[in-house]
């Protein structure tokens, strides 16, 4: 990174605020570039002394950064929220929590009046949709997961040695709402979609995504052409009979897209039987849009439970601008006791 010749420039009037902050955000990452630049300089000298001064000036780049940043926190002091923000989430990855060296001064923080309601809002559209209430929770201090299988074997139930180690990923979503809403119900819509889309990721991650997730870990079974009459119930028997046999029959619930679920109201005999009585027969339908029409899920409460780190929550992060920022967040993930616990339907 090369400066201009002060003579060649034509600008005579100062920075205002933001371009002030612009140009300190430069200056730390031409700190960052340079204090990169020297170490991998200085690893190609062989001259020990040379190589020692090349360090030297790196640790002063270290300094001038630190410069740089108390500069930013200056003139933008919210920007460390969103820092302070980004050390917390890569201590709940790493698994080890360190306080953020800077905590800022609390005081400048000023939460708007309409929090307490947009967090109600948020929190019971999550709650009325969210599929997490079909499951009890083992709370975790560490956000890995370890897992081995058992099998039985000439009259005894032997642990396997392989084990399957998992994360247990950090779900956030951030949402700006406009800070020109004078009414506060202007922004429920936005709230309340907010938490829509918050709770799809949640139950993709727990249904589709997570390597311990029924699609990933579950019994596998092909589907057939659920346009004829009977043939959801069929497979979704199929599946339960084979959870059955590994004692997985109980407390069972079946997730179904809202196409699917729609097509269980088709009768199936002169007895006026729905295709949905014989569903629930296998245990408690929940739609969800998490699945795709091709999909269908069974899980059993008995052997399947969710692992979390971090409950939801909804937080006041700062102002951006035209914006008020809120963040949406939970560290979850699915945590079956065995792979028969579950079972994930794909129709051909």
């Amino acid at each position: 990174m090369f400066s201009n010749d002060p003579s060649t420039l034509n600008r005579k009037e100062k920075f205002n605020k933001e371009e002030t902050q612009r140009a300190i955000r430069g200056s730390l990452a031409a700190e960052i570039d340079a204090i990169n630049y020297y170490f991998q300089q200085g690893n190609l000298i062989a001259d020990p002394r040379l190589k020692a001064a090349h360090e030297d000036i790196a640790s002063e780049e270290m300094t001038h950064f630190g410069e740089f940043l108390r500069m930013l926190y200056e003139v933008s002091p919210d920007e460390f929220n969103y820092i302070k923000k980004g050390w917390e989430e890569a201590s709940k990855i790493i698994g080890k929590q360190e306080t953020f060296p800077i905590q800022g001064n609390k005081e400048e923080k000023i939460v708007p009046n309409r929090e307490n309601e947009l967090e109600s809002w948020i929190k019971d559209a999550v709650k009325d949709s969210s599929i997490v209430s079909n499951f009890s929770k083992v709370k975790f201090d560490s956000n890995i997961i370890t897992l081995s299988e058992s099998k039985y074997s000439d009259g005894s139930v032997i642990q396997e040695s392989a084990k399957r180690i998992s994360e247990i990923p950090y779900l956030s979503l951030e949402v700006k709402i406009l800070l020109a809403n004078a009414n506060p119900d202007q922004a429920k819509p936005v709230a309340i979609s907010s938490a829509y889309k918050f709770v799809k990721m949640e139950s993709e991650t727990i249904l589709k995504y997570h390597p311990l997730s029924p699609s990933n870990y579950g019994i596998k079974i092909d589907g057939n052409d659920w346009d004829q009459p009977g043939n959801v119930a069929n497979d979704i028997l199929k599946a339960y009979s084979l959870m059955t046999r590994e004692g997985f029959g109980k407390d069972v619930t079946v997730f179904l897209s809202p196409t699917i679920y729609s097509k269980l109201f088709r009768i199936l005999d002169k007895t006026g039987t729905y295709e949905l009585d014989l569903v629930k027969q296998v245990g408690n339908p929940v739609i969800t849009n998490a699945l795709e029409d091709s999909e269908i899920i069974l899980i059993s409460r008995r052997g399947f439970q969710l692992a979390f780190t971090k409950d939801f929550s909804v937080e006041y992060l700062a102002k951006e601008k035209d914006y008020d920022v809120y963040l949406l967040s939970e560290q979850i993930s699915p945590y079956p006791l065995s792979s028969y616990s579950s079972s994930f339907i794909r129709r051909k």
